[in-house]
């Protein structure tokens, strides 16, 4: 793995979120980790999501915007992960938020065991979205400094 950051592709698969899109790239937008591509596919929404992410799209080019035939989130990942060109992956909902510094936490720890020889490795933290104001702005996993080793937002090598 490149030592001097390596390209992160965030593939996001979304459908119907022109609610929360723009925030969901904003937060991936203004990671402090830089060397980064979206690959956003559009799960053959019927609202507003594609245009909203194609404005997004002209004003960015780090963000790449695909259209799928609405075969559901597995596919759409599959066809993000495919036309993706990073060295990591992270899967990522368009309703959800990245933690600041996420990319940049969670590369150190990948860059870290595969340095040690400890192989494949996928970690994830995530900010929740809901309108019940209970679950709503949660970070998961709660612990400072701590991620998942799988989850709902992983990043993980190519070849996981």
């Amino acid at each position: 793995m490149n030592k001097n950051f390596p390209l992160i592709s965030v593939v996001v698969a979304a459908k119907n979120e022109s609610l929360f899109v723009k925030d969901a790239l904003n937060s991936i937008l203004q990671q402090s980790y830089k060397n980064l591509e979206i690959i956003f596919v559009d799960d053959h929404s019927t609202d507003n999501t594609y245009k909203l992410v194609q404005e997004i799209a002209r004003n960015d080019d780090r963000v790449r915007l695909y259209e799928n035939d609405g075969f559901g989130k597995v596919s759409a990942f599959n066809f993000g992960i495919n036309a993706s060109c990073g060295e990591l992956v992270c899967l990522f909902a368009g309703d959800d938020i990245m933690p600041v510094n996420s990319l940049h936490s969670r590369w150190r720890s990948i860059d870290e065991r595969i340095s040690n020889n400890l192989g494949k490795v996928a970690l994830s933290k995530i900010v929740t979205m809901c309108s019940d104001p209970k679950k709503d702005g949660v970070v998961l996993p709660k612990r400072a400094g701590v991620a998942n080793l799988s989850g709902v937002s992983p990043l993980m090598t190519r070849h996981a």
